[in-house]
């Protein structure tokens, strides 16, 4: 058979690749460390507190899967760690912008970013979950919101300082039926600290009394804070993503454009689907039994080829149904137990049945 080299291969932006051929990706999400320097009660790492591994990608496998990677132009830093704790992250972001692709930074904001590294990033991304100080040190205790804040600003300086716009700066805050009352404030703090962009994202997975907590607001209505956030952040010039709140199941990410790797090269389709377990099964409690899940993975780039796995039959009939929107039953389907597509009064737990 005679291959077509994936970096020949040009798709419109609107053309999804056949299945038989070369993926075409905005971006990939890059898992380089499993650490985290929080402990938020919100978080499904603390749930799999017992089971969950500390572990970092090797600048070795960076460096075997990087060439496999050659049609991929945006490389997003996040994963389940905080990659501002990885040792060699300086090394690893020059080696990226090094080889053509463009970095974006997504972080907690409780460490500086460095400065040597801001010419070099694309974006820097702050996951803030909270715009008020309160909201903020409730959802992560142990942080200090204003320390947040001055790192925020210390891009912002830099900017400043050297006369050029990037890396841009998004805000990302999440919202809910309890904190809607806080939104607008939330997009306010973003415009006065100087963002370029502001996220404001519908609520995946909380613990119950973390959203009843003393920050619950008052009811108000969604249509009238879309409304309102919608004016501010026009009015400021600042580009806003408003996910909307809804009872409908419905996934962020469409696998036809968009894969993660995970800190050992494991390729899956996004973060929640990988989760760093000792035995990577997640126990789901629905309030009749138990069911088990076991982290979902279609190759490891360390090793393999990307065109080969992406061609693999199980990858093809993956992403051919999981096409938005996504189908309303998820009986048969490998994400039937991720936590958007689930409602009710479910709970977590990791580890074997």
């Amino acid at each position: 058979m005679n291959l077509v080299p994936v970096t020949q291969v040009r798709l419109g932006a609107d053309q999804v690749p056949s299945p038989q051929g070369a993926p075409h990706l905005k971006s990939i999400e890059l898992e380089i460390t499993t650490r985290c320097n929080l402990s938020c009660p919100s978080c499904v790492r603390s749930l799999f507190a017992d089971v969950w591994t500390d572990n970092q990608m090797r600048l070795g496998d960076l460096s075997r899967i990087l060439p496999r990677l050659n049609q991929v132009e945006i490389v997003v830093l996040r994963g389940w760690g905080e990659p501002l704790l990885h040792e060699d992250l300086s090394a690893i972001v020059r080696t990226l912008v090094d080889s053509g692709r463009q970095v974006i930074l997504s972080t907690n904001g409780t460490r500086p970013v460095p400065e040597d590294l801001l010419p070099r990033l694309k974006a820097v991304v702050f996951r803030l979950k909270g715009g008020t100080a309160a909201c903020y040190e409730d959802h992560h205790p142990g942080s200090m919101f204003n320390r947040v804040v001055i790192n925020i600003c210390r891009v912002m300086h830099w900017r400043r300082m050297n006369q050029i716009e990037r890396p841009l700066v998004s805000l990302h805050f999440e919202k809910n039926r309890y904190n809607l009352g806080l939104v607008v404030s939330y997009v306010e703090t973003a415009i006065r600290l100087g963002a370029d962009r502001v996220a404001l994202l519908a609520q995946r997975f909380a613990l119950e009394d973390d959203d009843r907590g003393r920050n619950r607001t008052e009811a108000v209505p969604a249509a009238e804070v879309d409304r309102c956030v919608a004016d501010l952040a026009s009015q400021a010039g600042v580009r806003l993503f408003n996910e909307p709140l809804g009872g409908n199941s419905f996934c962020r990410l469409d696998p036809r454009r968009s894969l993660f790797v995970s800190w050992q090269g494991h390729l899956a389709p996004c973060r929640l689907a990988h989760m760093p377990t000792l035995d990577g099964h997640y126990v789901r409690h629905s309030g009749r039994a138990f069911e088990s899940n076991t982290n979902l993975t279609f190759g490891n780039l360390v090793t393999e080829d990307l065109f080969r796995i992406w061609n693999r039959p199980r990858y093809r009939r993956f992403r051919e149904t999981s096409r938005p929107p996504f189908p309303s039953t998820l009986r048969n389907h490998p994400c039937r137990y991720c936590h958007p597509y689930t409602r009710g009064s479910e709970q977590w737990s990791a580890g074997s049945c």
